[in-house]
C-alpha cells in the first residue's frame, strides 16, 4: 500500500535518532507514525481501497517523498 501522508509524527525516538544517540543506518528518513489517503495498492490487497483514510505505525520513513 502507498499513502499520500497527510500527517507525519515526529516523537522522542526520532530525536534520538537524529542527535546520533541511536545508531541507525543512514540514510535515514525519520516518521513512525503516519496518516493520510491510501494512494494505491498492491495486488491481491483486500478491504481496503484507493482514497480511503488510514493510520499507520511504520518501522521509519514515514515522512520520505515517496517509497512506493
Amino acid at each position: 500500500m502507498s499513502i499520500a501522508v497527510a500527517h507525519a509524527g515526529a516523537n522522542f525516538a526520532e530525536v534520538l535518532y537524529r542527535q546520533g544517540l541511536v545508531d541507525v543506518p543512514l540514510p535515514f528518513v525519520p516518521g513512525i507514525e503516519v496518516s493520510g489517503h491510501i494512494r494505491a495498492l498492491g495486488e491481491g490487497v483486500e478491504g481496503l481501497c484507493v482514497g480511503q483514510p488510514v493510520a499507520a505505525l511504520t518501522m521509519c520513513t514515514a515522512v520520505a517523498t515517496r517509497r512506493w
